[in-house]
């Protein structure tokens, strides 16, 4: 957790999320969306995951949190999971900071969407991503994240990263 979210804001409580749930889902990516989560109206056929999933690869390939805007709950909380050993639950605002911070403060090197997969109503996004250290070295965590589908589209309600 860090240092600048103090515990008084941290619920330790049960949940979990079906990481390996439904069936895979083929996702491409679509070059021209560039609006920032902000008009969906020319979405044609393609579906509410599809744009989610661009904006998730978006933020981190354009380095904008801003393409987060309207997957992260501003009413609700996200579940947060380190490494699989600790869990905890944050604010939408707070978890909006926290993926500020990891989106903008760092030298991303790629970001690689590995697997989608959707079930009744919930979806999981897999992806890699590769950054420069304070010291110059390669690194690659996972990221996971679990996506509820609510009436404008899907919500990230779990995340998870390991290294």
């Amino acid at each position: 957790m860090p240092g600048y979210i103090t515990t008084v804001r941290v619920r330790f409580d049960n949940f979990s999320f079906e990481w390996r749930s439904g069936s895979t889902y083929r996702w491409q990516h679509r070059n021209d969306n560039d609006d920032w989560g902000w008009s969906w109206n020319d979405r044609d056929d393609r579906s509410y995951l599809d744009e989610t999933v661009d904006d998730i690869y978006d933020a981190f390939r354009r380095g904008q949190v801003r393409y987060l805007d309207r997957l992260i709950p501003t009413r609700g909380s996200v579940w947060i999971e380190l490494n699989r050993y600790s869990s905890y639950h944050v604010d939408g605002d707070d978890f909006y900071d926290l993926m500020k911070d990891l989106i903008e403060g760092t030298r991303t090197r790629d970001y690689r969407i590995r697997e989608v997969r959707r079930d009744r109503g919930r979806a999981t996004v897999v992806a890699e991503h590769s950054f420069s250290d304070p010291w110059g070295r390669t690194r690659t965590s996972r990221h996971y994240y679990g996506l509820e589908e609510g009436r404008r589209g899907y919500e990230i309600v779990a995340f998870r990263v390991e290294d």
